[in-house]
Order: C-alpha cells, then sequence, then structure tokens
C-alpha cells in the first residue's frame, strides 16, 4: 500500500493529467486491493505460572468476541491448567 503524498496531489488534481496518470494508477490499485485479514499474537512468559496462559484467555475471548469467523488458539505450555481447560477444549497432544 503506498502513502498519500499531499505534494503530489495538487499535481494531480491541477497539473497535467498525462503526468499524473501513473500516481493516480497506483492510488486507485492500492484503494481497491484486498488487504489481509490474518493476524497473529504471540504471548510469551519466561517462567511458569506467570499468567500467560490467562492472557492468551482473555485475548482469544474478546478477538472472538469481535470476529464472526473462527479463532485459532495454541498452547505449546506443558503447565496444566493450560488454555485448552480455560477454554473448555479437550487438549489435543503434539
Amino acid at each position: 500500500m503506498t502513502v498519500l503524498d499531499l505534494r503530489a496531489l495538487s499535481t494531480a488534481v491541477f497539473g497535467s493529467g498525462a503526468n499524473a496518470r501513473t500516481e493516480l494508477t497506483s492510488w486507485d490499485a492500492a484503494i481497491r486491493g484486498g488487504l489481509s485479514t490474518t493476524r497473529r499474537v504471540g504471548v510469551v512468559s519466561l517462567s511458569p505460572g506467570a499468567g500467560t496462559s490467562t492472557v492468551a484467555h482473555q485475548l482469544v475471548r474478546a478477538v472472538a468476541a469481535r470476529r464472526s469467523e473462527p479463532v485459532l488458539a495454541v498452547d505449546v505450555s506443558t503447565g496444566t491448567p493450560g488454555l485448552a481447560a480455560r477454554l473448555g477444549a479437550e487438549p489435543v497432544p503434539p
């Protein structure tokens, strides 16, 4: 995605149309182009029992409440109870 250059905008509007055609074409492509809706959020702890699963649990709940698509949560910690227990899901072995 390109950033709108305000100095070039005046040239595009009031200057020669042939000179600004390239700029306008790239702006149009940037505006009409698709955007990725995939986001990855990681929660890391340096020691067990620091509340990582609690933070991840609240984060997953907040994201899931605002999305219509499913949310994937992955817990790689060895401690119990992990994120699966907090979400009411069965843990799946690796």
